[in-house]
């Protein structure tokens, strides 16, 4: 899971979160509504992710080598545990009970609270589409679930990716915090330097190894002729 600092909520469900209420005047019924609707909206999106990657992969797996449809099928499996850990996880949590009358008891957790663990998990399931979609145009965007790995260590530069700052609203002026809207600029730079850059480059640069060694191989040929 993606961890944050105490007094941070994530940067990925602030953007996608359904409707909340306001904090502090939930009743039960308004709590078991929105967290139906979110379960309903993660729902939709693993099922969108899934549907658009099966529909892609269907139509360009001739183009593949067998030893990516098989890092594929190996990283789909990991997906559908994501996807499914964390949806049956919250769906959990968020178990309502109710009386013998059909009243309600306890709507569950709030998976909308900020700050709480279904934050977390959301992130998780974002991560995951992200990265599943992505992947169609390069394997080495798998490399973005390392974000759960690094997120959980505490790196303040990978934090500057996943999390969002505290107070970005100033209630006195009306004016939000402009290293708010860097902080996805930042992330995706120290992502791209630190993880993905080295691997593209790396892969370029070991070709033109392979093919001088091919070129000093045939020299050698050819002179003993």
């Amino acid at each position: 899971m993606l961890l944050y600092p105490e007094g941070r909520s994530s940067m990925f469900t602030a953007a996608s979160n359904p409707q909340k209420g306001k904090q502090g005047t939930k009743g039960q019924k308004q709590i078991l509504d929105e967290n139906i609707a979110t379960l309903n909206f993660y729902r939709n999106m693993v099922f969108i992710a899934n549907g658009i990657y099966l529909i892609v992969m269907c139509v360009i797996s001739d183009s593949f080598s067998w030893q990516t449809i098989v890092s594929n099928q190996v990283m789909g499996l990991f997906s559908a545990a994501a996807y499914i850990s964390s949806y049956q996880f919250m769906a959990y949590m968020a178990k309502p009970t109710y009386n013998d009358s059909g009243q309600i008891l306890d709507s569950g957790v709030d998976l909308n609270m900020e700050g709480g663990i279904a934050e977390h998990v959301k992130d998780l399931i974002i991560l995951t589409t992200g990265c599943q979609l992505l992947s169609l145009f390069s394997n080495y965007f798998w490399f973005l679930w390392l974000l759960v790995i690094l997120g959980s260590s505490g790196s303040p530069q990978i934090q500057v990716l996943i999390c969002r700052r505290p107070n970005l609203h100033n209630p006195q002026n009306g004016q939000s915090d402009p290293l708010d809207s860097m902080a996805p600029i930042r992330g995706f730079w120290l992502l791209w330097s630190n993880i993905l850059g080295p691997w593209f480059f790396q892969k370029q640069q070991a070709q033109p190894e392979v093919d001088e060694k091919k070129q000093r191989k045939m020299e050698r040929r050819m002179k003993r002729h």
